[in-house]
């Protein structure tokens, strides 16, 4: 028979019908918590896209059509792109060249070592393992740019 995983086995032994309620919560709160206090971040969104349209002129194949704005209309409470005139039919909006996406090709390409460290996750599924890298990938990334 095989043994069960270091983690499941604490999680059984936190849920133990002899444990005394005051012992689960102490014996949970040492082993399986996993809630996390994050930083409040205080972002000008408007200052940060104005960036990132300011970085992608400075690429010379790079196309943003000047029409576009950004915008949070009031019956949509979610940050888009409006075009302040009307638009032909034809025009290019937007095109930004695969080197400068963020996709996991790009990652891979760019930061191996993380994806090499993360194959070594507790995780059946590949995919999941993938998934951590592109995270942590993007939190590297953030990090540099604080």
């Amino acid at each position: 028979m095989a043994s069960l995983p270091e983690s499941e086995k604490r999680s059984r032994s936190c849920d133990e019908e002899e444990a005394t309620d005051a012992k689960k919560q102490a014996c949970k709160k040492q082993h399986c918590d996993t809630s996390l206090e994050l930083e409040s971040l205080s972002v000008d969104t408007n200052a940060a896209f104005e960036a990132l349209v300011t970085a992608l002129h400075t690429e010379e194949d790079v196309v943003w059509n000047a029409k576009l704005r950004r915008s949070m209309p009031d019956e949509l409470p979610v940050p888009g792109l409006l075009a302040s005139e009307s638009i032909k039919a034809g025009d290019v909006l937007c095109q930004v060249p695969g080197r400068l996406h963020f996709s996991r090709p790009r990652c891979l390409q760019a930061m191996p070592k993380v994806y090499e460290a993360c194959e070594s996750l507790p995780s059946a599924d590949p995919e999941k393992r993938a998934a951590a890298a592109d995270s942590l990938c993007m939190a590297l990334l953030l990090l540099q740019a604080r």
